[in-house]
């Protein structure tokens, strides 16, 4: 439970739900902004997809798009596997960063509906909606956001320490994606019935079509002005704080893991910055929550030894956060027994060849 209060309430997790907050009411700008600058006919069908693409987009989000956004990575970081995390692992669920990308992909979605305002079908226009929300935002945004195959691309190409590929608040995973969408969609529409005539002579005759209200679109610009405070600098932030030296703050983390997977922890660090670490092998031995042993229907009291790896990391340049996701997404496996992640404060660390301390006893490739 407090670990779930820190992941809510703590200084992270609320900037994120503030920044979601922000991002929310953008929808409301997007819908007086295309609503305003269509015809009065046309303003209840706007009204209507901009709210379809939280309605529609929610419930397909939470049972598919999450998990593929941010599950544990398959296909080689193509995809993140799909889970029911959101309704069984309360207490260690990414519930802020879920939030977050809930509205992104809201925000992805709707861009389209402006573009091809007028002369959409609405029945088309929900499908579109469904299909954006549960597969084409949550599988692109885990490329870069879950660590997925394009952020590791360049290490992959030019070896480890290559720079990583960098989205600046969302300008490719939801503006270029949502941009190309209505591209894709406006080349297949058309322009609007009666934008284009012919004159007498021949030539193209290019009609306007003002809309019905600049109230309403001036208002709506002023709504997206506001919320794209908290769109670009959570989103940002998202980005920055992977990269953001702890300098001066030590901190130990402790995994408790499967032996089998080791080898996977051991690469996925290495992969983020973490080049030293101390590898026990030890046994495991406790009562698993929630799961009782019967045999011939009589309750088994005994507890098994079970055998682990047990893995310390002390960092100071490389975020605590990024090593807990990192090892969280390669550990996973929905089994019970996946293992145990433990935060320690640290007071200070000595290299003995040098004599140096505290972050400067950390830098440079001497292991554990």
């Amino acid at each position: 439970m407090e670990e779930l209060m820190s992941n809510i309430y703590g200084p992270t997790g609320v900037w994120f739900l503030i920044g979601a907050a922000l991002v929310f009411f953008m929808q409301a700008g997007f819908a007086m902004v295309e609503a305003g600058f269509t015809r009065a006919k046309n303003a209840g069908n706007i009204i209507m997809k901009n709210l379809m693409d939280f309605c529609i987009g929610t419930v397909v989000f939470v049972f598919l798009g999450g998990g593929l956004l941010l599950g544990q990575d398959a296909l080689g970081g193509f995809l993140g596997l799909p889970t029911m995390g959101l309704f069984t692992d309360f207490d260690t669920y990414d519930w802020y960063s879920f939030v977050f990308n809930l509205v992104f992909c809201a925000t992805a979605a709707t861009i389209v509906s402006g573009a091809m305002a007028e002369r959409t079908k609405f029945s088309a226009y929900c499908i579109y909606s469904a299909v954006i929300s549960a597969v084409v935002y949550p599988i692109e945004a885990h490329w870069v956001w879950s660590g997925g195959w394009l952020t590791r691309l360049g290490a992959t190409l030019f070896g480890e320490g290559s720079p990583e590929f960098v989205d600046f608040a969302g300008s490719c995973l939801i503006h270029m994606v949502g941009g190309i969408s209505a591209l894709i969609g406006t080349a297949i529409l058309g322009p609007r019935l009666g934008k284009y005539s012919k004159n007498k002579d021949g030539s193209i005759k290019v009609n306007a079509i003002p809309g019905h209200s600049i109230t309403l679109g001036a208002l709506g610009c002023f709504i997206l002005w506001f919320g794209w405070y908290g769109f670009n600098g959570a989103a940002a932030d998202m980005e920055s704080a992977e990269e953001t030296s702890a300098e001066g703050k030590l901190t130990k983390i402790e995994i408790l893991c499967n032996e089998s997977k080791f080898e996977d922890l051991k690469n996925a660090m290495n992969a983020i910055g973490v080049t030293g670490m101390t590898v026990t092998k030890v046994l495991g031995c406790g009562i698993q929550k929630g799961q009782d042993r019967y045999y011939r229907g009589v309750k088994i009291e005994s507890m098994d030894l079970k055998p682990k790896a047990q893995v310390e990391i002390v960092v100071a340049k490389v975020p605590v956060r990024r090593v807990i996701e990192t090892a969280k997404q390669v550990l996973y496996t929905g089994n019970i027994g996946d293992g145990k992640i433990f935060v320690y404060d640290v007071e200070n660390a000595v290299k003995v060849r040098t004599g140096e301390e505290g972050f400067d006893a950390l830098q440079g490739n001497d292991q554990f």
